[in-house]
């Protein structure tokens, strides 16, 4: 096995580990949910159930989800057709460009329909104003640490003094 897909076989180890600790905390949230220990709290019966049928939906998909990339690498790990298929589909160039265009196109858009929302609901109610302009700014200041965060680390200063 060449040294590209022994790097790959580690990091699908590495996934699978992460993989598994999110499913068992998402099943002890599942749990909780189900048996109510961890009630939801609010006035109104319908909010609370609504809510809570929210999360125990959510969270039985990201389990489901959760358990079909654990089966995936897990075959990968075994099957080092699968592994190489695998490999192939994670670094082909196209795709990679697709998810930058999409992550940088999103962003940006995501930050202006957050701040749409923001001014309509300081109409309707100051919770949820503050809340959007606190889910905005949030989402703005990730952007930007992530924006300097990749200008400066894919700057090129190593490489120029290098020469």
């Amino acid at each position: 096995m060449n040294h590209k897909l022994l790097k790959m076989k580690t990091q699908l180890e590495a996934r699978t580990k992460r993989l598994l600790g999110l499913t068992a905390c998402t099943l002890i949230f599942l749990c909780a949910s189900v048996s109510g220990a961890i009630p939801v709290h609010t006035g109104n019966e319908n909010t609370a159930d609504f809510i809570s049928g929210f999360q125990m939906g959510l969270l039985c998909a990201l389990l489901i989800v959760f358990t079909y990339k654990l089966m995936t690498y897990r075959k990968a790990l075994t099957d080092e057709k699968l592994l190489k298929q695998l490999y192939y589909k994670e670094n082909d160039e196209r795709e990679c460009y697709i998810s930058q265009q999409v992550g940088k196109s999103s962003m940006s858009i995501t930050v202006i329909v957050m701040l749409i929302l923001t001014v309509i609901a300081g109409y309707f109610h100051e919770v949820v104003f503050f809340t959007m302009l606190a889910a905005t700014v949030l989402q703005a200041l990730i952007q930007l640490v992530l924006k300097f965060y990749y200008t400066n680390r894919l700057s090129g200063k190593e490489t120029e003094e290098a020469l």
